[in-house]
């Protein structure tokens, strides 16, 4: 009804067939060859002016046909960033879907046609890797139907790894076009130079305007500079997702001015912010799948630059970490509970594992998202948490975060890091399976 009336005031008429527009929107644009034929303009003003005649409901009518006038609706003058909308529309696998989805504002909801595209098991990857590279590996497999996904880098696109087969690098020519391939389609991946605040600001606005699902990258000590535009999409409760590589002190030889150790914690306590920090491919799926589906606030994706061993190995896993925090490695009656996210669960896997041949029983908890995991019912928690087991926290940054969990101990880093190999700086700093094993034990002799 509202796209008809719109249709009317633009000087056009329904195609055949197109009876009931509540049913199917799609059909009112079939056989419109040329957005552009829509005035929408034109439309605007006939109905500020009140010029829709003949209809009795046009009061009733008009807020909705200006809010579709003034948000998703202007298809060809959507942006001049990533393409036009109307060519994914018209030449995507999901014309309906996306359609749907960008103009009529069903972009905020999750999609029956999403959980598809987002499918773990083709995501998961029985091999080490980096997660900025499982990050990559994700986009490649569900961005090419997901035409609505903006991305970009602050100068750091080969680092970030933001870049997919299906989001060419935009380009704009001298006549400030937007250089489009034999397809009609423009680039998707827009290269924002050393502005990282700028990137933050311009992906909230693309998120305020609607119609696509920006999302950026540079390194995590670099998310400071961005931090004044992420506290304004979390206040404003817009979804835009913060692609943070080279997490820890295992970026390396960067040294200090580089490793961040403070910035993880940092985010963490920006309300409406969720931050992922994934342990292997298939947590980095399922920080991505739960970023992209989110509705009311923007995601931070916290990814390593060295190589992480898999973890997850069973289904079961996979849908409890949406959770933000889930059992690992359970015990039936555990002695004590080891703690950790991102790459210092593997380490956690390892003490354990080697506590487990000492007769002590260690059971792990991945923590990809301790802000999501908070959210979480008491029961749930209190089953990956048992209040009457001791914990032992482990996270390569400061330990401050870590203590409202009230574990025993808490191996960390409360202070900068050093210029050195990654594994040369996680000896250096007792960050090893070894001392965790050592402090667990600890624990349970005092």
């Amino acid at each position: 009804m509202r796209l008809s009336a719109l249709m009317l005031l633009a000087g056009l008429s329904a195609p055949a067939g197109a009876q009931n527009m509540s049913e199917d929107p799609y059909l009112w644009l079939e056989g419109v060859e040329d957005t552009k034929a829509l005035d929408w303009g034109r439309a605007r003003n006939a109905i500020s002016e009140k010029q829709l005649a003949g209809d009795p409901g046009f009061d009733a009518l008009r807020g909705s046909l200006l809010e579709i006038l003034d948000s998703n609706a202007r298809i060809p003058y959507v942006s001049k960033m990533g393409g036009y909308f109307y060519n994914f529309w018209r030449d995507g696998d999901n014309p309906r879907g996306l359609w749907r989805r960008c103009t009529l504002g069903e972009y905020r909801r999750p999609q029956p046609a999403w959980e598809t595209v987002l499918d773990l098991d083709a995501l998961a990857r029985a091999e080490s890797l980096a997660t900025r590279k499982a990050s990559q590996n994700a986009l490649n497999h569900f961005g090419p139907a997901l035409a609505e996904l903006l991305g970009g880098s602050a100068d750091l696109t080969g680092s970030n790894l933001t870049n997919t087969k299906s989001t060419p690098n935009m380009r704009i020519d001298l006549a400030g076009r937007i250089v489009k391939d034999d397809h009609g389609h423009g680039g998707r991946h827009i290269n924002y130079g050393v502005r990282e605040f700028g990137m933050a600001a311009i992906m909230n606005g693309v998120a305020l305007h609607g119609g696509y699902i920006p999302y950026g990258g540079t390194f995590l000590t670099f998310s400071d500079y961005s931090r004044n535009a992420i506290r304004m999409a979390a206040l404003m409760k817009i979804r835009v997702i913060h692609v943070f590589t080279h997490d820890s002190i295992g970026l390396g030889e960067d040294g200090p001015t580089h490793q961040p150790v403070e910035h993880c914690a940092s985010l963490r306590l920006i309300p409406n912010l969720h931050v992922w920090r994934p342990a292997d491919a298939v947590e980095t799926a399922v920080a991505w799948k739960a970023a992209i589906l989110r509705r009311d606030g923007p995601t931070a994706l916290l990814l390593s630059r060295q190589n992480l061993a898999p973890q997850i190995c069973q289904p079961r896993m996979a849908e409890q970490a949406k959770k933000g925090g889930y059992v690992l490695f359970p015990q039936a009656h555990p002695d004590i509970v080891l703690m950790a996210s991102g790459s210092e669960v593997s380490l956690a896997m390892q003490a354990a594992k080697q506590l487990v041949t000492e007769g002590i029983r260690a059971q792990v908890v991945s923590m990809p998202s301790t802000t999501v995991f908070d959210q979480q019912s008491i029961q749930y928690k209190a089953s990956v948490l048992p209040y009457d087991v001791p914990r032992v926290a482990v996270e390569a940054g400061v330990t401050d975060g870590w203590w409202k969990y009230q574990p025993a101990a808490v191996l960390g880093l409360d202070r900068y890091g050093e210029s050195a190999p990654a594994g040369t700086l996680f000896k250096f700093f007792g960050i090893t399976a070894d001392s965790l094993s050592a402090t667990a034990k600890a624990v349970l002799d005092q």
